[in-house]
């Protein structure tokens, strides 16, 4: 987990659904759009946001999600998405 993936998990937990442009545009959001749809996919690999849809036009944050800002979840004890491949899957 980097600072920008708790800073878009933070967003999220204020939000609900969101699209990745309007997290883009937050102050507290450091990062490009582009950074953000690939940050949210690997969240979702990480189980810890949710799209809405194939499309990847919305997300909102999970309750592992949740879990993780409360310091109830332990990210280490979890895969990453890159040892299991899903977060290199074809994007856009």
């Amino acid at each position: 987990m980097t600072a920008p993936d708790e800073r878009l998990l933070e967003e999220l937990e204020g939000e609900g659904w969101t699209h990745p442009r309007r997290l883009a545009a937050s102050p507290s959001v450091y990062l490009s759009y582009r950074g953000v749809q690939l940050r949210l996919r690997f969240l979702a690999d990480a189980e810890l946001v949710a799209p809405s849809d194939d499309d990847f036009d919305l997300y909102h944050i999970t309750g592992d999600g949740e879990r993780y800002l409360e310091g109830d979840r332990d990210q280490a004890l979890h895969p990453h998405p890159l040892y299991y491949g899903r977060a290199t899957a074809p994007f856009l």
